[in-house]
């Protein structure tokens, strides 16, 4: 999944309406995330987490204290940037 979405944000030129941009910066922001052993809260978007996504992302029970799920993370950007696209605030290339 890492080379994908490497090669998602590097060849695919996504635009958005204003509301679609955060989605855009957490969808860039994945390839740095991935793989690494810790990511801290702060390296994310967390105005993307809602509903369980939020508690999945910040609060599994496997976490270290001040950690987040970087995994449950990319997938609720990709959830977000396919809703952002049926809903057209993005532009499809």
């Amino acid at each position: 999944m890492r080379s994908f979405l490497k090669l998602l944000v590097t060849v695919v030129d996504f635009g958005a309406a204003p509301e679609g941009l955060p989605v855009l910066k957490a969808l860039k922001s994945l390839p740095h995330l991935m793989g690494r052993k810790k990511v801290g809260p702060a390296e994310i978007g967390t105005v993307l987490l809602t509903g369980s996504w939020r508690r999945l992302v910040l609060s599994a029970p496997h976490l270290e204290p001040g950690t987040v799920d970087w995994k449950a993370y990319a997938f609720c950007v990709l959830e977000q940037l396919h809703r952002m696209l049926r809903r057209r605030e993005g532009d499809d290339p």
